[in-house]
């Protein structure tokens, strides 16, 4: 069990439990590297989407370890300071996004748009198949809305703008042109019924 701390932030959990609850490492080697990169303005609903991948990829969710802040940030009491607790979750991030590398785990990577372009370099170079999985919320005023609900809910704090929603869609367009092995557009206007474009890519297994 690891103690560590980050400017009077104390957490006691062990980094091998926390990876284990994010999937990677009950994974085995993989000889083909895959990365799914799951881009969204924040509040677009990746989080959900992600458990429910495997209707629109051609991917096992066991397979795959999962990065998402969101479920990091359930190890954390958020009533503190959040610029010190943002800056320990990154470092988590850091740690098992090259740890994975290093293993050649396949692992899906959530991200609003703001490091989406450094990863897929860095996986590109790294040698991974890339997939792209674009998601995407008609009216940013809805964003708004959820990502104020959710700050109520959870403790994190919300700071989602109309440029914000432009810039993850300006991303995930760019992404998209790039070389991929498979891409896909999900409208998460509605929760309950998200609406999938497929991309003209080939998976290459």
């Amino acid at each position: 069990m690891n103690r560590l701390s980050l400017n009077k932030i104390v957490i006691t959990f062990s980094m091998n439990d926390l990876k284990t609850n994010l999937g990677f490492n009950n994974l085995s080697l993989s000889r083909t590297k895959i990365c799914v990169l799951v881009i969204g303005v924040r509040g677009s609903g990746k989080s959900t989407l992600v458990k429910k991948l495997e209707n629109y990829l051609p991917i096992k969710l066991e397979n795959y370890g999962i990065l998402d802040g969101d479920l990091i940030r359930t190890y954390f009491d958020l009533s503190g300071n959040w610029s010190d607790t943002k800056k320990y979750i990154e470092f988590i991030k850091t740690t098992i996004l090259f740890d994975s590398i290093n293993e050649n785990r396949n692992i899906i990577v959530l991200d609003s748009g703001d490091k989406t372009i450094y990863y897929y370099d860095l996986f590109k170079t790294n040698g991974y198949k890339i997939m792209i999985v674009g998601v995407y919320v008609d009216n940013w005023e809805e964003v708004i809305l959820r990502g104020q609900n959710r700050e109520k809910n959870s403790g994190k704090p919300y700071t989602g703008t109309k440029d914000m929603w432009e810039h993850s869609l300006d991303i995930i367009t760019e992404l998209l042109s790039k070389d991929i092995s498979y891409g896909i557009l999900i409208n998460n206007t509605d929760y309950n019924n998200p609406i999938a474009i497929k991309i003209n890519k080939i998976y290459i297994k």
